[in-house]
C-alpha cells in the first residue's frame, strides 16, 4: 500500500534520515520506534508531505506521491494525527470535525454515525470547546477528526503520550478496529513498547536516522528494542 524508498532528508546541513526504507500494507498496523530526536517525526512529516525529501520515492497504493503538495496526499488518502493533538482549543467538537471535511468531495461532507460510535464521548461533548477537553478527549478528537478524511492509510504520532490507562486501552482497541474491519493501514509512532508490541503486525526501530531493527509485531525482542528506547 506505501512504499517508502530511500529517503534521504535533510534540515539545513543536518541529514535528519538516511536511506529510509518502510513498508505498510492495508490493514495492518506498522509500528515506528525509537527514542526522541531518531527522526520519526520527520518521517510521517515526509509521508504526508510536510517535508520536502532530498531524494528517495513515496508510493501509495502504486502511485508516486512524492512530488505531491500535502494537501494532494490528503485527498489521495493519508491522515496524519500529530505529537500533541493540535485540536482547535476555540472551536466546538463537532467544528474540530468538520475541519476533515477540507478533503472530501461536498455529498461526503458529513460526520458519520461510526466516528461517535467509536467515541462516545465525543457525541455527548460534540457542543463543548475543544479546549474544555481533557488531554485523552483531545486525542480521540484528533484521531476522529483524521477519520472524518476518509482516510485509506492513517498516521499516529505518539497518541499514548500524556493519556491515562484507560484512554490508552480504548484508543488501541480503536486502532484494531480500524485496521481489522475498515481495512486502514496504520503507521504507528510510539515509545511506549508494550502498546506497541500487542498491536504491531510489522515494527521498525529508529536510531540516529536509520532503521536498526526491525521484522514481524509478534518477534519484538524486548530487551533489544528497549536499548534504543532509553537515553
Amino acid at each position: 500500500m506505501l512504499e517508502v524508498n530511500k529517503i534521504n532528508l535533510s534540515y539545513g546541513e543536518s541529514n535528519i534520515l538516511f536511506d529510509m526504507s518502510i513498508k505498510a500494507e492495508s490493514g495492518k498496523i506498522t509500528t515506528i520506534l525509537g527514542r526522541n530526536g531518531v527522526g520519526k517525526t520527520s518521517l510521517l512529516k515526509s509521508i504526508i508531505g510536510l517535508e520536502d525529501i532530498k531524494s528517495g520515492s513515496i508510493y501509495l497504493n502504486k502511485l508516486n506521491i512524492t512530488n505531491l503538495s500535502s494537501p494532494l496526499r490528503a485527498s489521495s488518502g493519508i491522515a496524519y494525527v500529530p505529537q500533541g493533538r493540535e485540536i482547535f482549543s476555540l472551536l466546538t467538537v463537532e467544528e474540530n470535525l468538520q475541519t476533515g471535511f477540507s478533503v472530501l468531495k461536498r455529498r461526503d461532507k458529513k460526520v458519520s454515525k461510526y466516528i461517535y460510535d467509536l467515541f462516545p464521548i465525543l457525541r455527548e461533548m460534540k457542543n463543548r470547546r475543544g479546549g474544555d477537553l481533557s488531554g485523552g478527549q483531545q486525542q480521540q478528537l484528533a484521531i476522529a477528526r483524521a477519520l472524518v478524511m476518509k482516510p485509506k492509510l492513517l498516521l499516529l504520532d505518539e497518541p499514548t503520550e500524556g493519556i491515562q490507562p484507560s484512554i490508552i486501552k480504548q484508543i488501541g482497541e480503536v486502532i484494531r478496529y480500524l485496521a481489522s474491519t475498515e481495512k486502514i493501514g496504520i503507521i504507528l509512532v510510539e515509545q511506549y513498547f508494550d502498546f506497541a508490541r500487542n498491536l504491531s503486525d510489522k515494527y521498525y526501530v529508529l536510531n540516529k536516522g536509520k532503521i536498526v531493527l526491525s521484522g514481524k509485531g509478534k518477534e519484538m525482542n524486548k530487551k533489544k528494542v528497549q536499548s534504543y528506547l532509553t537515553v
